[in-house]
């Protein structure tokens, strides 16, 4: 999991650019235009910083890559919302007016002169691949910047994790697995890696399902044994509130019909009705966690 010291560096960072008064105004107008895609692009923002973070970038470039992050869908303020929401499978014509969102991005930012030049090519180039198989273009890897590349892996894993009022989101075990499956043709080798390393696959403050049905919120995990995490179970095999007890993967405990816990899917505060917050303003201490809140 991110590591408490980086998001603080990334809150920092963060705050200047919400601060630009020109990315507000556009944030403003996305949201208006539709409030999810204003939220997953603050998130895409926030996961991008910390990931240039993590990869070394400087100071300037992280406030950049903030902007790009921020903009990258900001051409989806002119695809009509009952395309940018419909629950069910766009049909052709529905998904060549969702792809023109890159194209859009572009007319609506080139030449203003209030915005990171750079935001332009991540926001007309996000949807582009490594192989060539992507939008609008088609370019290969040789053609896609490093912040593109970046931005691109944040929008995933963020979509990917996020509900929406026609899905659920996936765990983010799921997420980072789809992410690992595609290095090479539809992401980056080595932004990959950092991602998935950055984001971790017990991240602690989310909830872990086990095979057997319960659920508990991940804790921590000792040295040696991050695939392995201290849990508090909060719910029972039938997703009903439980004794609260902590285990620790580490020992190999066994549930109360004797069987091993095994790990089945990561979750985000919120889903199977866990709200994590409550239980940390009940003192329940989580590592990182009241740094990344």
């Amino acid at each position: 999991m991110v590591k408490p010291s980086i998001w603080l560096a990334v809150k920092d960072c963060v705050d200047r650019v919400v601060a630009n008064p020109n990315a507000i105004l556009w944030l403003t107008r996305l949201k208006h235009q539709d409030e999810y895609t204003a939220e997953h692009s603050v998130n895409v923002c926030l996961l991008s910083i910390a990931l240039g973070q993590r990869m070394g970038l400087a100071a300037y470039e992280l406030e950049n890559i903030g902007i790009s992050g921020l903009m990258h869908d900001i051409g989806k303020m002119k695809v009509p919302p009952e395309i940018l929401n419909k629950p069910d499978r766009l049909d052709p014509e529905e998904f060549a007016e969702m792809a023109r969102h890159t194209v859009y991005a572009k007319q609506l930012l080139m030449g203003r002169s209030d915005i990171y030049p750079g935001a332009v090519d991540v926001a007309y180039s996000h949807h582009e691949r490594l192989d060539g198989k992507g939008y609008p273009r088609g370019i290969d890897s040789s053609k896609i910047s490093l912040f593109t590349r970046i931005v691109t892996i944040a929008d995933a894993y963020d979509a990917m994790t996020s509900d929406r009022c026609y899905k659920v989101g996936m765990s983010s075990m799921e997420a980072l697995q789809i992410i690992n499956r595609n290095i090479g043709t539809q992401f980056d080798k080595e932004v990959a890696r950092q991602f998935i390393g950055m984001i971790g696959m017990y991240p602690p403050g989310y909830l872990l399902e086990m095979s057997n049905g319960e659920v508990g919120i991940i804790l921590s995990a000792d040295k040696g044994y991050q695939l392995k995490p201290r849990v508090m179970m909060v719910l029972d095999r039938d997703k009903n509130p439980q004794p609260e007890a902590i285990i620790n993967l580490a020992m190999n405990p066994t549930d109360g019909a004797g069987q091993p816990y095994k790990t089945k899917g990561v979750y985000r505060s919120g889903h199977f009705g866990v709200d994590v917050g409550e239980y940390t303003k009940k003192g329940l201490r989580i590592q990182g966690f009241d740094e990344m809140e």
